[in-house]
This record gives C-alpha cells, sequence and structure tokens, in this order.
C-alpha cells in the first residue's frame, strides 16, 4: 500500500515538470514526462491490486489495468499530434479511439463484477429494482450525447470531420460515468471502488470538456487550458487506479 502513495507522490511531481513543458512550447520531452505520470498511474493501479486482490475480484483490476493502459497509449497519440502537427487528425481520431476502448473496459469490469457478482454479503445493499441501475445509465448517456450535438455551436466549438468518433466517444464516456454513479447508488454509497471510479468519471468529464474547447475552438489554449485539463484527468486516472485499493474496504 505505501508503494501505492510514493508512486502518487512521484507522479504529482513528475506532473508539475510536464506542466511546466507544455505550458510553454510541445516537445518529445513533455510527452516522455507525460508517459511517465501515465506509468505512475499504472503502478500504482498494480501495487493496489496486489495489496487487496479478492479471488472474485482479480478480473475487475485485470480490466481497470487494461483501462489505464490504454489510457497511457491514449496520452502518447493526443500529445504527438502537436509534435507531428502535419499527422494531426490522425493522432486525435487514434486518441479518441483508443480512450473510448480503455472506457469500455471500465463499464464492462464493473458490469461484470459490481452488477452480476452472486454475493450475499454484498448485496444486502442492493435494491429489488436492480435491472433499473443498468438501464438507467444508457439513458443518461443519451442525453448527454445529444446536449453535446445541441451545444455544439453556443459553445464555439467546429467538430468537422471528427465529429462522429467525438459523439462516439462522448456517449462512451457518459455511459462509463453513468454505470460507476448508478452502480454506487445500487450500493447505497457503500462500495469505494465503485465510490473512486463515480469520481473518476466525473473529473474524467471535466477533463474532456475543457479538451474539447482546446481541440474544437479558438482562443481555449491558454495556460489555465492546459493546467486544468492535464490536472482533472490525471486526478481522474489516479481515482480510478485507487478504486482497486478500495476493494478491502
Amino acid at each position: 500500500m505505501i508503494a501505492s502513495f510514493i508512486l502518487l507522490g512521484l507522479g504529482i511531481i513528475l506532473l508539475c515538470l510536464f506542466l511546466i513543458d507544455k505550458c510553454h512550447k510541445y516537445s518529445v520531452r513533455a510527452t516522455f514526462i507525460k508517459t511517465l505520470v501515465s506509468v505512475c498511474f499504472i503502478g500504482v493501479a498494480v501495487c493496489s491490486w496486489f495489496y487487496s486482490s479478492k479471488e472474485n475480484m482479480n478480473i475487475f483490476g485485470i480490466f481497470v489495468i487494461m483501462g489505464l493502459l490504454f489510457g497511457l497509449l491514449g496520452d502518447i497519440l493526443l500529445d504527438y499530434k502537436y509534435v507531428f502537427k502535419e499527422e494531426d487528425t490522425i493522432f486525435t481520431k487514434l486518441g479518441f479511439l483508443v480512450f473510448g476502448i480503455g472506457h469500455i473496459l471500465y463499464i464492462t469490469g464493473m458490469i461484470l463484477c459490481f452488477y452480476k457478482l452472486n454475493d450475499d454479503l454484498i448485496f444486502m445493499y442492493v435494491d429489488k429494482l436492480k435491472p433499473i441501475y443498468l438501464w438507467i445509465p444508457f439513458l443518461c448517456a443519451g442525453i448527454f450525447l445529444l446536449a453535446v450535438i445541441l451545444l455544439e455551436k453556443p459553445m464555439k466549438n467546429n467538430y468537422g470531420k471528427m465529429k462522429p468518433i467525438v459523439l462516439a466517444y462522448s456517449y462512451i464516456l457518459a455511459l462509463m460515468l453513468s454505470i460507476a454513479a448508478s452502480l454506487a447508488i445500487m450500493y447505497k454509497f457503500n462500495n469505494w471502488t465503485l465510490n473512486f471510479m463515480t469520481i473518476g468519471g466525473v473529473l474524467f468529464v471535466i477533463s474532456d470538456l475543457i479538451l474539447s474547447g482546446t481541440y474544437f475552438s479558438e482562443g481555449k489554449e491558454r495556460p489555465v487550458d492546459i493546467i486544468t485539463n492535464t490536472v482533472t484527468y490525471y486526478a481522474a486516472q489516479f481515482f480510478i487506479a485507487f478504486s482497486l485499493l478500495m476493494l478491502i474496504v
């Protein structure tokens, strides 16, 4: 458990170094430092998983760690759009695709381990209206997607050729948050793994809303935008990583 917090501290230090670099210019060096921060949240997840691993939860740890690995790859791809500007669209599309796969892995892990789990000690918290907790998130994600479509012009965004993948990613991201929150409610907030996944999902949405302005609007790439986007993103990933430590709670 100590190793998880050491890696968190190291990640915070590296994140500060990355922000100093990124606010001045985009470079391979900045991308390398950012990759090291991502390695830290993966390390936190692995250490937390080994410390708190339960036989019936091993599969959840696998899905989370795989999702975080896709997050690391997404970090690299999205930063390379600034380093190799002639391939901007390709790297952006690949980044969205990879992050989307990561969220699908989180969704799958949560459903398999917390919705379908047959454990009387856990289901002492669960209501009889169980199916509602799975179907409502799909509706909520659809409402979020509709909001993204309707608010494109009011928010002065222009998705252009990226619109299909932006909309697909938006739905998957909203679904990840909705399922985490719905399952947390189902367990009456007594499951801290799901609570942490929900917090991570909220921070992810905030980060990506800021990022949409940075990518698809003008005048929204100020240092404050870069810092808030990056800090909320990494906070999300560390909360998701530490959700594995919460398996013992």
